[in-house]
C-alpha cells in the first residue's frame, strides 16, 4: 500500500455542526427485512455490542453543535471576468485590437469545516488523503489493499430532519429522493442504470438513506475504470447541485414515499416512537422522524422542497469519502474537476432550536403497552443530549467494550437463576460526540413473573456498579476482547472491503475523530489495556453508563396488570436490599476433553477447485476444509445435522423451532455463561435452524478450532435439556409471533408458504401449539437429529489442515454412529402444482400495506446452468416491475423480484415477485406486474437489457469469491451430499460471461406464463375490497 499525502493546513477551530446516525435506507437493498422489534427500539439505543476500533469512537476536543453552520456563511457564484472590460493595446507594428480575453471561471471560496485531527493536533493517518476545496467541500481519499478493483464512494450532506422547520417534516428525506429524479446532466433514474453496467445493482449498490442530522448518498462500484469512476463522480455532483424538481417528478415521487411511509408501520416503530419520545422529552428528537407526516408530504411543493435543497446543499456542509483500489492522485484530480466550481445558491437557514433535555427521574419506573406484544420488556436506559453527551476517548471506547463483556457475563448468570423469570437479554450501547449518548440493558420476562425479572435485573446491575467485577472474569474479559482486536488488525488491510472502510472513516468522523484502522490503533489499545485494573472497568460503569440509579422502562403487553405505582414498589424494594461483592470463583475450564477414541479417517481428496478438501471418518462425519491465508490467525466454522423443517413430525407441527434448546439450555457438567467463559479463544458460536438443516455457527481464532469442535461434540452427546430452558425457547419463540403481528408476513408463511411449497410442515405452526412443548419433546426429536452419519463439519480460515483433521477426529469424529437409526421421512413431492391460482388473505390490523406475492413455478431446473440464468431472468423482470410501478408510476417503494430454489422441496422452485402496496391499488398492480411478465414472456430482452442485469450479478458473485462467508456457506457446506454446490460456484463466472439474450428469452417464454403463476394479495382486514 503506498503512502499518500496529507492535507493538514491548520485552521482555527470551528463549531462543527450537530451530527446522529439513526440509519433508514432508501431506496432499500431490495430484499425483504423483517427485524424484531427489540431491534427497532435498539436504533435508539445503539447497536447490539460489536467490539470495533471505529464504530463508536469521538474526539476529546470537538466544539459545540447545532449550529445552522459551521463557518460564517459566504454566498458567492463563480466569479466572471468579462469580455467587454478586457484592455485593449496596441504596439507599433499593429493596430489590431488584441483578442478579447474568455470569461474564467474563479471558485467561490467558503471556509472548510476543520477535519478532527486539523481540531485536536493529531497526526493523521498517513493512509489517508485529506484535501478541501475552496468553496469548503471536503474529500477523503482512502487506497485499500485489497486485490479487487472496487471503489466505494460516499457523500455526506450535512442536512437531516432536525433542520427542518414545522412546516417542512419529512423535506429532508423527500429531497433525498427527488436527487435520483431529473438533474441538470440526467434524466430520472439515467445515472443508476448507467452504473447498472459499471456493476452497480440499484439497491445494494446504489443507495442513500435521511437521519435526523445527514443524508448519506453511497455508491459502490466493482470496476475501478477511469468511466465507472468519472460517472459516479457526475452522479454525486449533480446530486450535490444539480437537482431540478420538476412538478411531475415531485409528484411521482410522493406517491412512492407515502407508500414508503405505510410499509415502515409495525410494532417496532410504535416501540421505537415511545422509547424516542421517553428518553429525549423536551427536543426536537422525537418531533423529526426523517419520514416526516402524511400531511406535510401531501403538502410539500416543488418550491418549498427546491428552497429547503439550496438552503441545506452547500459544498461547504458535504464531504466526499473515496476508499478502494484506484490512484488517490487520479481520484483528487476527479474530484476537484467535479467538485471544484460548486456554490452555494442561496442564503443558509438557521435550524429550529434542539430543546431542552428533560431526562426520567433517577430511580423512577415507567410502564408502556403495546397492544400486539406478548412477552415483556424491561430497560435500564441511560440518555444524554446536546453538550451533556459525554465525548468518549479510545480508551473510553476499550472500557466500554470490556464493560458489554462484563454484564453479558453478569447478566448471564443471573438470567440462568433466575426460575424462567429472565428469559433474554441484551446490551446496547452507543454516543455521538456532543450530540446525543444512549445505552441499555433490556430483559425479556414472562408477563407473569415482571416482579422477580425487575429485581434480579436490577440488583444485578447494582451489585456491578458499587462492587464491580471479580478480578479473574476482567482478565477473562480483556485477553478475549484484545484478541479480537489482534485479529482485526492483521486482517483490516487484507479483508476489509471498500465499502467498510469508507463506512467505517464516515463513523469516525460523526463521532468527531479522525480514522485510523485496526493496524494503526492496535499499539494504544494493546498499552491501554495492559494497564486497566477492575477498579477501572468500576468506575467507568459509573461514570459512562450509571451515573445515577438507574431508571427503568417497561414494556408490557395489554393484558398485563402492572402499573406503574407497582412497578416503582418492586424497584424501591429491590434497592432496599444489600448487594454482596462478587464472589472469585477464578476462570472456568471446559468440562469435556475426552469423547473416546478417535474416528478413523476413511476418505480424504484434495479437489481440483479452490483447494477444497474432503474428509470422511468411519462414524460418516464429513469434513469440508478451505485454507485463506489472508484470514490471518482467524477461522469460521459450521457444523450442520439432522433435517429441521424438512423432517419434522407431522403430529407436532414446530417442533423444529425448538432446536435452539440444545444448546440454550447448557451441558450436564456446566451451564451456558461457564461454557462462554472457558473459552476465551473462540468469538461467538450459535445454532439455529435452515430449512433442511440445523447449523452450529462458530468463529475465533486458529487455535480455536479444537475447542469449537470440542464444545459442538459435548453439546451432540451430553446436552442438559434443563426445564427451566423451556421459558427461555418460549420467549424467543414468542418473539417472532411479535415481529409478525398485525403484518402480511404472518400470514404469507401460515397460508401462503405451504402452498406454494405443497408442504404443510413449512407453515408457521398455531401459537399455542407450539409453545405447549416440552424439553422433553425436544429431547425426543434430537435422537433422531444427532446421528453422525448425517453430520457436515466445514471450516474456512487461517487453519492446518492436518490439524483440524486430527481436531474433527478427536471430537465429533468420535462420537458413536446411532445404531439402526432411520431418518424421519422427508416430504419432497414429485412434482410441484403449476395450475395456476389466485387467492387473497387478509390480517389483523390497521393502517398497513397490503402485500402481493407473485410466483411463476419452475418444475425443477435442468442443472446448474440454467439456475444461474433464472437467476438472470429474474433480475431483468425485477428492473422492469421497479422501472414501471416505482420510477414511472410512483405507487410503489420496494418492489423485488428474485429466483428461488426451494431447500424443502427441490422440485418447487419459482421466480418470486413481490410488493407491498396501499390496499387500494393492489389488485390493479398484481394485474400490471402479469403484464410485465407476460410481456417479457412473450418479446423477451435485447442485449442492452440482459448487459444491465447481467453485470451486476456478475460483479457481486466475483466479489463473493474473497469472502469467507461465501466459502464456507454457499460452496463448502454440505458440498459432499450436494456436489451441485461447488459445480455451481466453478460454473458461475462462466456461465454469466456467455449468458445469451437467446438463452433468457426461452426461460422467458417457459416460465413467465400465466399456466405458471401463483397470485396472492394479502389485504388489511380494515381495507374495504373493492
Amino acid at each position: 500500500m503506498g503512502v499518500s499525502h496529507v492535507m493538514t493546513r491548520r485552521r482555527r477551530p470551528s463549531r462543527l455542526p450537530a451530527r446522529m446516525l439513526h440509519e433508514r435506507m432508501k431506496p432499500p437493498p431490495l430484499r425483504a427485512y423483517s427485524f424484531s422489534w427489540l431491534a427497532a427500539v435498539a436504533i435508539i439505543l445503539g447497536s447490539m455490542p460489536v467490539i470495533s476500533a471505529s464504530d463508536e469512537t469521538s474526539s476529546r476536543a470537538v466544539p459545540s453543535i447545532f449550529s445552522s453552520t459551521s463557518v460564517a456563511p459566504v454566498i458567492s457564484a463563480p466569479t466572471v471576468i468579462s469580455a467587454t472590460s478586457a484592455p485593449r493595446t496596441r504596439t507599433k507594428h499593429t493596430t489590431r485590437a488584441v483578442r478579447p480575453v474568455r470569461p474564467v471561471r474563479v471558485a467561490p471560496t467558503t471556509p472548510a469545516i476543520p477535519w478532527p485531527h486539523e481540531i485536536t493536533g493529531e497526526t493523521p493517518s498517513p493512509r489517508v488523503t485529506y484535501g478541501h476545496l475552496p468553496n469548503g467541500f471536503r474529500y477523503a481519499i482512502i487506497p485499500t489493499g485489497t486485490t479487487w478493483n472496487h471503489v466505494s464512494f460516499r457523500l455526506l450532506v450535512e442536512a437531516g430532519s432536525l433542520h427542518e422547520n414545522d412546516a417542512e417534516l419529512g423535506y429532508a428525506h423527500f429531497v433525498e429522493h427527488m436527487t435520483f429524479n431529473s438533474t441538470t446532466n440526467y434524466k430520472p433514474y439515467e445515472t443508476a442504470k448507467r452504473l447498472q453496467r459499471h456493476g452497480a445493482a440499484i439497491g445494494p449498490d446504489t443507495n442513500a438513506f435521511t437521519s435526523h442530522f445527514e443524508t448519506l448518498y453511497k455508491i459502490d462500484l466493482s470496476a475501478n475504470s477511469r468511466e465507472a469512476i468519472n460517472l459516479t463522480l457526475s452522479t454525486l455532483a449533480d446530486i450535490a447541485g444539480g437537482a431540478l424538481f420538476k412538478a411531475e417528478d415531485v409528484e411521482r415521487e410522493r406517491g412512492v414515499i407515502l407508500a414508503e411511509k405505510l410499509s415502515r408501520q409495525s410494532l417496532g416503530a410504535d416501540a421505537w416512537e415511545i422509547v424516542a419520545d421517553h428518553l429525549f422529552a423536551g427536543t426536537l428528537f422525537p418531533k423529526r422522524n426523517p419520514i416526516g407526516t402524511d400531511d406535510s408530504l401531501k403538502n410539500a411543493t416543488p418550491e418549498n422542497l427546491r428552497a429547503f435543497y439550496d438552503a441545506w446543499y452547500r459544498p461547504e456542509r458535504m464531504t466526499l469519502v473515496v476508499a478502494g483500489n484506484a490512484s488517490a492522485s487520479a481520484i483528487e484530480r476527479s474530484i476537484k474537476s467535479a467538485f471544484f466550481f460548486m456554490a452555494a445558491r442561496a442564503a443558509p437557514h438557521t435550524p429550529p432550536a434542539p430543546g431542552k433535555h428533560d431526562p426520567p427521574k433517577p430511580g423512577s419506573v415507567s410502564v408502556r403497552f403495546l397492544p400486539e406484544l406478548e412477552t415483556g420488556i424491561i430497560i435500564f436506559p441511560t440518555a444524554s443530549w446536546g453538550e451533556t453527551a459525554r465525548r468518549k476517548t479510545l480508551k473510553d471506547d476499550i472500557v466500554q467494550d470490556l464493560l458489554q463483556f462484563l454484564l453479558d457475563a453478569e447478566m448471564s448468570k443471573t438470567a440462568e437463576r433466575s426460575d424462567h423469570a429472565i428469559t433474554r437479554f441484551f446490551i446496547a450501547g452507543s454516543t455521538r460526540a456532543g450530540i446525543s449518548s444512549q445505552n441499555a440493558i433490556m430483559i425479556t420476562f414472562p408477563p407473569d413473573r415482571w416482579r422477580k425479572a425487575l429485581a434480579d435485573s436490577e440488583q444485578t446491575l447494582r451489585r456491578a456498579i458499587e462492587h464491580g467485577f471479580a478480578p479473574s472474569l476482567v482478565e477473562l474479559a480483556k485477553e478475549r476482547i484484545l484478541q479480537t482486536y489482534q485479529a482485526n488488525a492483521s486482517r483490516s488491510s487484507i479483508l476489509r472491503r471498500p465499502r467498510e472502510t469508507a463506512d467505517a472513516f464516515l463513523k469516525n468522523l460523526l463521532a468527531g475523530r479522525g480514522y485510523y484502522n485496526d493496524e494503526e490503533l492496535l499499539a494504544q489499545r494493546e498499552e491501554i489495556f495492559a494497564a486497566l485494573t477492575a477498579g477501572d472497568c468500576r468506575d467507568a460503569l459509573r461514570a459512562l453508563w450509571f451515573a445515577d440509579p438507574a431508571h427503568a422502562l417497561i414494556f408490557a403487553p395489554e393484558s398485563s396488570a402492572i402499573t406503574t405505582g407497582a412497578a416503582q414498589a418492586v424497584l424501591d424494594k429491590s434497592r432496599s436490599t444489600p448487594v454482596q461483592h462478587p464472589e472469585d470463583t477464578g476462570r472456568p475450564r471446559f468440562a469435556y476433553t475426552d469423547f473416546g477414541t478417535p474416528g478413523e479417517v476413511v476418505s480424504r481428496e484434495q479437489l481440483d477447485y479452490g483447494g477444497i478438501w474432503h474428509v470422511r471418518f468411519s462414524n460418516g462425519v464429513r469434513l469440508n476444509i478451505k485454507q485463506t491465508p489472508e484470514s490471518k490467525d482467524s477461522i469460521q466454522m459450521v457444523i450442520r445435522f439432522g433435517g429441521a423443517i424438512r423432517e419434522n413430525p407431522p403430529d407436532k407441527p414446530g417442533l423444529y423451532a425448538w432446536g435452539l434448546g440444545l444448546m440454550a439450555g447448557g451441558l450436564k457438567k456446566q451451564e451456558s455463561w461457564e461454557v462462554r467463559l472457558a473459552m476465551p479463544e473462540m468469538s461467538q458460536i450459535s445454532l439455529h435452524n435452515t430449512a433442511n438443516r440445523y447449523t452450529f455457527s462458530a468463529s475465533g481464532r486458529s487455535s480455536a478450532t479444537g475447542a469449537i469442535l470440542a464444545l459442538c461434540a459435548a453439546f451432540m452427546q451430553d446436552a442438559a435439556y434443563r426445564p427451566s430452558t423451556a421459558e427461555t425457547v418460549r420467549a424467543t419463540i414468542l418473539e417472532q409471533y411479535e415481529k409478525r403481528a398485525g403484518t402480511a408476513k404472518m400470514v404469507f408463511e401460515q397460508a401462503i408458504s405451504p402452498l406454494i411449497h405443497n408442504n404443510p410442515q413449512v407453515a408457521f405452526p398455531p401459537k399455542e401449539q407450539i409453545l405447549a412443548y416440552t424439553m422433553d419433546d425436544l429431547k425426543e426429536w434430537m435422537s433422531t437429529q444427532l446421528d453422525p452419519a448425517r453430520m457436515d463439519i466445514s471450516i474456512v480460515g487461517d487453519c492446518d489442515i492436518e490439524e483440524a483433521i486430527a481436531a474433527a477426529a478427536r471430537t465429533i469424529g468420535a462420537l458413536p454412529a446411532l445404531k439402526n437409526q432411520t431418518p424421519p421421512p422427508a416430504c419432497a413431492p414429485e412434482s410441484p402444482p403449476v395450475t395456476p391460482c389466485s387467492e387473497e388473505f387478509t390480517f389483523a390490523a390497521t393502517n398497513r400495506p397490503a402485500q402481493i406475492d407473485l410466483f411463476w413455478s419452475v418444475p425443477g431446473s435442468e442443472g446448474v446452468d440454467e439456475d444461474i440464468r433464472l437467476m438472470i431472468l429474474a433480475e431483468i423482470l425485477n428492473d422492469r416491475v421497479r422501472a414501471q410501478i416505482r420510477e414511472t408510476e410512483g405507487r410503489a417503494y420496494t418492489p423485488f423480484t428474485r429466483y428461488q430454489r426451494s431447500e424443502v422441496t427441490p422440485l418447487h422452485n419459482h421466480i418470486h415477485c413481490t410488493v407491498q402496496v396501499p390496499p387500494g391499488i393492489a389488485r390493479q398492480i398484481a394485474k400490471e406486474i402479469k403484464t410485465i411478465a407476460a410481456t417479457l414472456s412473450e418479446q423477451g430482452v435485447d442485449g442492452e437489457e440482459l448487459e444491465r442485469a447481467r453485470r451486476p450479478v456478475f460483479s457481486r458473485e466475483h466479489a463473493k469469491t474473497g469472502q469467507t462467508d461465501y466459502w464456507l456457506h454457499e460452496v463448502l457446506a454440505d458440498s459432499q451430499t450436494r456436489p451441485e454446490k461447488i459445480q455451481r460456484a466453478r460454473r458461475m463466472p462462466r456461465v454469466l460471461t456467455e449468458v445469451t439474450a437467446e438463452n433468457i428469452n426461452a426461460l422467458a417464454g417457459t416460465h413467465l406464463k400465466n399456466d405458471r403463476l401463483l397470485q396472492f394479495i394479502i389485504m388489511p382486514e380494515s381495507a374495504k375490497m373493492n
